[in-house]
């Protein structure tokens, strides 16, 4: 009876994780190819680089310095600079390396021939979970916690939502990939943020005076990436 008991729930694990892995295909297979144009590719290749939104980390580090306390705002800067080491770490150190999943544009995985690649981007590495979701909700959540403010944190989970967007258009994450990724940088913040709060005891402040700028400089970035994108097709 025993035997029997740990076949079927053999079985049902495996039905789910085939049922699992089918949604998966599914899901990137659907977003890969939904508007799927030159312009849309360009702002997606664009948008998820890492080195683009430089301007804007400048931009928030600003801010610290102009609402917090010197002290405080080297602090908050140290918890940021933490949050990414420890969701990259866990993610890309530990459990990718772990996993050893496929990326799906990566040429050996077979759903590879169904995606539309951009600049033959394949990504790099293994696929579970996302480091840019990871670390990109890793900021977010840090930020959200800390400042509370509903003008940042709309536009820090909106940015990081078309972050993982690009992600899953690009075929180099799974959805699961990404959800993964957006727990983990959650997790990852909060816990950075719960200790930053205890070192410091920082009240974020009902008015953030200088919170224009990252968002001018944010949304400023968003607007050039679509004004290359329109341009390049004429081009």
């Amino acid at each position: 009876m025993m035997t029997s008991l740990i076949v079927s729930l053999s079985a049902l694990g495996s039905g789910f994780w085939e049922q699992l892995k089918q949604l998966d295909n599914s899901v990137i297979l659907f977003v890969n190819s939904f508007c799927n144009n030159d312009f849309v590719d360009e702002f997606m290749i664009t948008y998820t680089g890492m080195y683009i939104w430089i301007p804007l980390y400048l931009a928030l580090i600003y801010m610290f310095f102009t609402v917090m306390p010197r002290k405080t705002a080297f602090l908050c800067l140290l918890g940021i600079l933490v949050t990414f080491a420890l969701t990259d770490f866990v993610s890309h150190t530990i459990i990718k390396s772990m996993v050893g999943r496929l990326r799906p544009a990566n040429i050996n995985n077979p759903i590879s021939t169904q995606l539309e690649l951009v600049n033959e981007y394949r990504g790099g590495g293994y696929s579970f979970p996302s480091s840019h979701a990871c670390n990109t909700f890793g900021l977010t959540t840090f930020l959200f916690l800390t400042f509370r403010n509903k003008w940042l944190n709309t536009f820090m989970i909106c940015w990081a939502v078309i972050n993982c967007y690009t992600r899953m258009y690009l075929g180099v994450h799974y959805g699961s990939d990404i959800l993964a990724g957006i727990i983990l940088g959650i997790v990852c913040g909060t816990l950075v943020h719960l200790v930053f709060k205890k070192i410091t005891h920082y009240q974020a402040p009902r008015h953030l005076r200088t919170l224009w700028v990252p968002l001018t400089v944010g949304l400023c970035l968003i607007g050039g990436i679509l004004i290359r994108a329109a341009v390049l097709q004429f081009i």
